[in-house]
């Protein structure tokens, strides 16, 4: 028997999520996505991610091009956290969006832990 879990459980894994994920960095890493999908004439079943190889001029160029899209850019925002998740893995925001929805929400999540855990380092200083 499935137990559903409670909108406050849910809320309680994401953060447990977002601590994890801020805590031993997550810059590069396999996502096993929940179902393969297929985009184009590729087929997804993980994505390798990789944080860590973005710099500041990939956070100019994402922040470009999420302001031209009307993206709001702030690690809270879900489109700007797609944007870089995508970049993190070498695919097209396009690719990513035909994900299914709760693979986008851990990815995006992962990201904005990768993102706070990058700037509380920064404000630890």
């Amino acid at each position: 028997m499935e137990v559903k879990k409670t909108t406050e459980e849910k809320a309680q894994a994401a953060v447990e999520l977002v601590e994890a994920v801020a805590v031993d960095g997550g810059s590069y890493f396999k996502y096993k996505l929940s179902r393969p999908i297929k985009v184009a004439d590729k087929e997804y079943s993980e994505l390798t991610v990789d944080f860590g190889s973005l710099t500041g001029a990939d956070m100019e160029s994402i922040a470009a091009i999420s302001s031209k899209n009307d993206v709001n850019i702030s690690e809270f925002s879900k489109s700007y956290l797609m944007h870089v998740v995508a970049r993190a893995a070498g695919i097209t925001i396009n690719e990513l969006r035909k994900f299914p929805i709760t693979d986008c929400t851990k990815l995006t999540l992962r990201a904005m832990g990768f993102l706070m855990g990058a700037a509380s380092e920064a404000t630890d200083n």
